[in-house]
């Protein structure tokens, strides 16, 4: 949730309301209880700050127009700080209503100095502090909706953070119409009792996120692998699809090993057939092959005799396939592929 609202320029008013006070500046106001901090530690700092929020909420909170919101950042601001102290620093101490009561009397001293800016702290003893962070948590996220959304359709990474966020505050919108939209319930402090939330045609509004977009729209995590590594190095990049690469080897695995006698029987005869294939080649169709036959031919016409076998071997060095002298030093056969 945090990791949604941190940084959205509303829910940062409450760093505002956080500043530290000066020593001594309002002190005056919690004079009377000095003796907290000995049970209750940092409970004045705490109290300072209070009453500068209070006395000062209209120029702290300049940024915020309507006083009605500057009195629910304040009364929401005060209940978070003193749960976060129950749950730190006060650990172990159940007297929670005891302490509220404690700042509730610092609310009057400011008001018995008309210093008040129109936002009274209410105490309510039915309004336990972990309901006072639910109405927080609900207003946070209603108020700032309109950044919320901006912020995750420029981040879909957080929309998985959306969704459970969303189920949380869905799960209080409902327990708020309960108890807070009929004007009969003691746990609704006033600055929250009938507003606008409890009109019939109001919707709690919602994003519309999915988290599948949210896997499918991550290129680092889901569509490839890539190294980065070598590309900041100056170095070529290569990436390819995951899914191409499970399919590839998913498909022909199997293959590659039940066809490897193939390959090698393949392997083994292709440079036989291509030293065949390039010597009919040459003794055909080149000059290389010409020079041949005339050698051989000539060699025909020394070992026969022209007047009684040149119409015998014309037609049979034409024809014939096999060429065959009859000198037993020179015996050439040539065998067709």
């Amino acid at each position: 949730m945090d990791k949604i609202l941190s940084d959205l320029s509303k829910y940062k008013l409450y760093d505002k309301l956080n500043e530290n006070v000066e020593k001594g500046n309002y002190s005056r106001y919690c004079e009377t209880l000095k003796f907290m901090d000995s049970r209750y530690v940092g409970f004045n700092k705490l109290c300072a700050k209070f009453a500068r929020n209070l006395t000062k909420l209209q120029l702290i909170l300049k940024d915020e127009q309507d006083n009605k919101e500057r009195c629910r950042y304040f009364m929401f601001w005060i209940h978070d700080q003193i749960k976060k102290k129950f749950n730190t620093d006060w650990k172990g101490k159940n007297k929670i209503n005891y302490v509220l009561l404690q700042f509730y009397q610092v609310e009057e001293n400011i008001q018995a100095n008309s210093e008040n800016n129109n936002c009274y702290y209410q105490y309510m003893s039915n309004t336990g502090l972990d309901l006072w962070i639910e109405w927080k948590d609900l207003y946070d996220y209603i108020n700032n909706y309109v950044d919320i959304e901006r912020k995750i359709t420029d981040n879909v990474e957080l929309c998985q953070i959306y969704q459970g966020y969303y189920a949380h505050i869905e799960k209080i919108y409902g327990n708020f119409k309960n108890e807070c939209c009929n004007n009969s319930s003691d746990k609704c402090p006033y600055p929250l009792k009938s507003n606008e939330w409890c009109n019939k045609d109001y919707n709690l509004p919602k994003l519309a996120c999915e988290e599948s977009k949210t896997k499918r729209d991550s290129p680092a995590r889901d569509i490839r692998v890539q190294d980065l590594e070598n590309e900041q190095q100056g170095g070529e990049s290569h990436s390819l699809p995951v899914s191409l690469l499970q399919h590839d080897q998913e498909t022909y695995g199997d293959g590659n090993t039940n066809n490897s006698d193939y390959y090698a029987k393949i392997g083994f005869s292709l440079p036989f057939l291509g030293i065949l294939s390039t010597s009919v080649y040459l003794y055909k169709f080149t000059t290389f092959g010409t020079w041949i036959r005339s050698k051989l031919l000539r060699k025909s016409k020394i070992n026969f005799n022209p007047d009684d076998d040149t119409e015998h071997l014309l037609p049979h060095d034409s024809e014939d396939i096999d060429l065959n002298t009859y000198n037993d030093d020179f015996n050439i056969n040539y065998h067709p592929s």
